[in-house]
């Protein structure tokens, strides 16, 4: 029965690309969507940084320069979460967040990376713990300051529609 359960997935994956194939005829019309709506497409990670700290730099308002350093940031965070992760030996935990770092971090270039680190719980996880054991050192108190500021401006630039670029 255990065993089964890992079936979940894969079969939700299969369900829904089977979904797509009966409604649009095409197995990867997803695909298609992001390539065609936000000119998404698989590359290297290096070539995605790249891409990123270009538009970061050279965007056309400084609310979407804004944005793009903060697509960055949020990156960044994943790749050391699933570091810190692994690290604590919290390996399923590290494979899922990987593999979401992996997804984000492999496009054009970053977007929706802040959006999308919400489904990152372990992470939540992992800071709150960091927190709670050093809850008297100043840096968790700057960190989680740091962070609050952060979420706000997340959710400000969603708000007036830049989190697309």
């Amino acid at each position: 029965v255990r065993a089964l359960s890992l079936l979940g997935g894969p079969l939700a994956v299969l369900t829904y690309f089977a979904w797509l194939k009966a409604e649009t005829g095409s197995w990867t019309e997803w695909f298609t969507a992001q390539r065609l709506g936000w000119q998404r497409q698989t590359t290297e990670p290096v070539r995605t940084l790249l891409n990123s700290v270009d538009f970061a730099r050279h965007a056309g308002t400084v609310a979407e320069r804004f944005q793009g350093w903060l697509e960055i940031l949020f990156a960044a965070g994943l790749v050391v979460g699933t570091a810190l992760l692994a690290r604590r030996r919290a390996y399923p935990e590290a494979v899922y967040v990987g593999l979401t770092a992996a997804s984000l971090l492999t496009s054009t270039r970053y977007l929706s990376v802040p959006r999308a680190s919400l489904l990152c719980f372990p992470l939540l996880l992992l800071v709150a713990d960091v927190a709670y054991r050093h809850r008297r050192a100043p840096w968790v108190w700057a960190g989680l300051g740091l962070g609050a500021a952060l979420m706000v401006a997340n959710t400000v630039t969603f708000l007036c529609a830049i989190w697309s670029g």
